[in-house]
């Protein structure tokens, strides 16, 4: 039997194989999951906001430690990826799979939350040359996942 972890918005984890990580109410949130196949290690983080509006001194963005590292998709995948190397992933056997980034009020939904949450991601990623593999993103739907770390798959379960 595999151990369940269900993690909430702002939350993330780190597991190895026998684990299955959970979570619900992906809308504009993204659910960001790194996986080191070789190792069978991996991650994921349920994020909320694209980045933090960091305090300017002189010139220089200076990024306050927090508990809440998961809320912000640029620092959350920054922390995941430490946190699953130290965990005993290589870095360079990582691949993410991203979930989420709807735009959930079709009609009256004017913000870019979801699409901007899905572009943080992306681009965190590339900076520090973290491969893509898969995506369920987009649109006006809300999702779960569960994330195998048995196998990497990861479970989308869409709500219409």
């Amino acid at each position: 039997m595999d151990n369940v972890i269900n993690i909430n918005t702002g939350e993330m984890t780190v597991a190895q194989s026998g684990t299955v990580i959970t979570t619900s109410g992906i809308g504009s949130c993204v659910f960001i999951c790194l996986y080191d196949s070789a190792n069978k290690i991996g991650g994921a983080v349920h994020a909320m906001l694209p980045t933090r509006i960091a305090p300017k001194k002189s010139d220089v963005f200076v990024f306050e430690e927090s508990d809440n590292a998961g809320k912000y998709v640029d620092e959350a995948v920054v922390k995941l990826i430490d946190d699953v190397v130290r965990a005993g992933a290589k870095k360079e056997n990582i691949k993410a799979k991203i979930v989420g980034g709807s735009s959930m009020f079709k009609v009256f939904d004017t913000s870019k939350i979801g699409s901007d949450n899905v572009k943080a991601a992306e681009k965190i990623l590339q900076l520090l040359n973290i491969p893509v593999k898969a995506e369920s993103t987009g649109g006006h739907i809300g999702r779960s996942a569960k994330f195998n770390l048995d196998n990497g798959v990861v479970e989308v379960m869409v709500r219409m």
